[in-house]
């Protein structure tokens, strides 16, 4: 982070002078908890002597690690592209993802809050993809009293998302209960009324 911040911003700064506003501002840095998909782990798991740069022909782990990585790298180049692309005017594109649930009150700094009876905020977030257009996020917000996270909770707070915006490309993550389910995907399928 400190070489990037000297090559965006042209600065002579040492890393201790860097390291210690760092400190001053309070900004921290924090682990991420287990991102790592399982084919992803499943590979780091199996055998130390196959690297990323050695994949072996005869190992179907490798094999079928290899095969996930070129679909990633493809979904990836594509998000760029639909990010980057130049027919905005036309087409619209969001991403969308359930964050992670809060704890409501919360108050980190009063003791008596950790021992209140608490209740739980659900936020589904959709963010523009690219800045092309005055376009803002929009979070669908709910908490444990009005629904949960099943999936018509979730086809829920599309629909209120669909009610703000229209033709747009949507990007999901693979979170089959969250994104991905056929309640959802039913909702999103176009239906025809059969004249009788």
């Amino acid at each position: 982070m400190h070489d990037d911040f000297v090559s965006k911003h042209n600065i002579v700064c040492s890393y201790q002078v860097y390291r210690q506003m760092v400190q001053d501002v309070k900004i921290s840095f924090v682990k991420l908890g287990h991102e790592e998909c399982e084919k992803c782990e499943e590979f780091n798991l199996h055998n130390p002597q196959h690297k990323h740069d050695s994949l072996s022909d005869s190992c179907t782990v490798c094999q079928n690690w290899f095969k996930h990585m070129s679909r990633a790298q493809e979904a990836q180049h594509q998000y760029r592209q639909d990010a980057e692309a130049d027919d905005f005017n036309q087409r619209i594109v969001f991403s969308a993802d359930l964050q992670k649930v809060v704890m409501l009150p919360r108050l980190d700094m009063f003791k008596t809050a950790l021992f209140t009876r608490r209740i739980i905020a659900f936020n589904e977030s959709f963010v523009p993809v690219a800045n092309k257009h005055d376009l803002k996020p929009l979070a669908v917000v709910w908490h444990e009293a009005i629904a949960g996270r099943k999936r018509e909770d979730i086809t829920s707070a599309f629909h209120k998302f669909f009610t703000t915006y229209r033709d747009i490309v949507l990007w999901l993550d693979n979170c089959a209960a969250q994104n991905k389910n056929w309640g959802l995907l039913s909702y999103c399928c176009p239906t025809r009324r059969l004249s009788s």
